[in-house]
């Protein structure tokens, strides 16, 4: 298409249909790989969709007003009306807009979430498989983020509407499901004390992830995880598995085994600690969104703090509790709020 586009500026609705075209593949081609790395071509295909859509409404308002000279038509409704008018009408249009609402706000309430999930339940035989699909994901995604946040009563939530989205198949690609679902709605389960239903589903769909998996990766560290969550330490510690140092879950998997070597108390605790640090600094910046990376690297100062303090001081404890609960961006934070609370 870029090759057939004219050099010049000449315009008309073609070259812009066009524009169109080529900046919505280029953002999905973006899409496809999407590490939460750049703004996937978004700008730039929603400029191209406002030149095309402009100009061809207009056009088609002036062959409308021209049908009028000669006709007895209505007039057309202004954009104001035709907004309103699409609002009212289009269970899509509205579900979007909520959605973007709860996008653009700070803190949510859970109980819009809760609203907004009760509506694409209820209106299931009217939204086609893909697109609820597409929308409960914006929905499980933006959850994630909150509760990184720290908004923590959203855990709750997600794992309802994880349970609901597993029922109703919106996480299967031909009977399968992804590696990042896989690992992700454990830790959700785990984070609500929903333990027994973790492993449960661990078993059920271990055979049934996307590209299988081999060596058992996934498989064995959901039940690491779980096996953490029973107190079963170094069995836990066994069955962790390596990942590459480029792959998304090996960061997850590093957080695990020094949570697991700090419940040990484990004289390595300290040297897989700065390994930690060094790799998030460091090696991370090539395959980690610096938001994540910051998640990390509180983490490991939270952590190695927790590790430095003593047993029974009250005062400690609430000093890191109150540093715990003012980071924007902290991984496993109920985790640490936990330690610290142990601490006094």
């Amino acid at each position: 298409m870029k090759n057939n586009k004219s050099d010049g500026r000449e315009e008309s609705l073609e070259r812009y249909r066009l524009d169109l075209m080529i900046a919505e593949e280029k953002h999905e081609l973006q899409s496809v790989q999407n590490q939460i790395n750049g703004d996937l071509g978004i700008p730039e295909l929603i400029n191209s969709l406002d030149f095309y859509y402009y100009n061809y409404r207009t056009e088609l308002a002036n062959r409308y007003l021209l049908q009028q000279k000669g006709l007895p038509l209505p007039d057309l409704n202004t954009e104001e009306k035709v907004e309103s008018y699409i609002q009212k009408s289009s269970l899509l249009y509205q579900i979007s807009a909520w959605i973007g609402d709860l996008l653009k706000k700070e803190r949510p309430s859970p109980d819009e979430f809760q609203s907004l999930f009760q509506l694409l339940k209820t209106q299931e035989k009217c939204i086609p498989f893909q697109t609820q699909a597409q929308l409960f994901a914006y929905l499980r995604s933006l959850c994630t983020l909150l509760i990184n946040s720290g908004q923590m009563a959203f855990a709750e939530l997600l794992h309802q509407i994880h349970q609901d989205n597993l029922t109703r198949g919106l996480f299967f690609v031909n009977n399968e499901i992804s590696p990042n679902s896989f690992v992700n709605i454990v830790q959700i389960a785990i984070r609500v004390k929903e333990l027994a239903w973790a492993k449960a589903f661990t078993e059920t769909y271990k055979k049934r992830i996307i590209g299988g998996d081999k060596d058992q990766f996934f498989y064995r560290f959901n039940l690491s995880h779980c096996l953490f969550e029973e107190g079963m330490l170094d069995e836990a510690l066994a069955h962790l598995p390596e990942a590459s140092s480029h792959s998304h879950v090996h960061v997850i998997i590093r957080r695990l085994e020094l949570k697991i070597y700090y419940e040990l108390r484990s004289d390595l605790l300290h040297y897989k600690l700065y390994a930690f640090r060094k790799y998030s600094e460091r090696t991370a910046t090539k395959s980690i969104p610096a938001s994540l990376r910051a998640m990390n690297i509180e983490f490991f100062n939270i952590l190695l703090q927790l590790s430095q303090s003593p047993l029974k001081d009250k005062a400690r404890s609430e000093r890191l509790i109150e540093r715990i609960q003012k980071k924007k961006l902290l991984a496993d934070r109920a985790w640490l709020l936990e330690k610290a609370k142990e601490l006094g």
